[in-house]
């Protein structure tokens, strides 16, 4: 059913939820943009410099993983985020019919496949929310 292992799943949820916890305020400098406070190494907080390094382990996670398991993350994340799926199918319907409609939209585009999971707080709990629907635990 799904292409991706448990212990994958577990590292990527444990990866966003540490991402997730950490919180950064970009009120040092009011005159810069976002991109440039973001950008400029003298303005990093530590608590910045944290956020960094923790966007990074789960990017780098994400770029290890293999093509098939990044789209069962992306369906997953989705699932869980919209909840737009028939109660009344089984979870192997539920996944074909999400991986269809998303091969259809983004293909297999590694690279946005990982831009659209990065973009997405909490990813955390929208895979756990999606592992719910299918009666996936981790």
């Amino acid at each position: 059913m799904l292409r991706i292992t448990d212990n994958e799943l577990s590292q990527v949820i444990t990866l966003a939820e540490k991402l997730r916890s950490s919180s950064v305020n970009y009120s040092n400098s009011p005159n810069k943009s976002y991109k440039e406070r973001f950008l400029d190494e003298s303005l990093m907080s530590p608590k910045l410099k944290d956020l960094l390094s923790k966007e990074k382990m789960l990017l780098d996670y994400l770029d290890s993983l293999n093509l098939e398991a990044l789209e069962d993350l992306l369906v997953i994340m989705y699932l869980g985020r919209d909840k737009d799926y028939n109660k009344y199918d089984n979870a192997r319907t539920i996944i074909k019919n999400h991986r269809s409609y998303f091969d259809r939209q983004i293909g297999s585009n590694r690279d946005e496949i990982i831009s659209i999971l990065m973009d997405k707080r909490p990813l955390d709990d929208y895979l756990k929310d999606g592992l719910g629907i299918i009666r996936i635990q981790v």
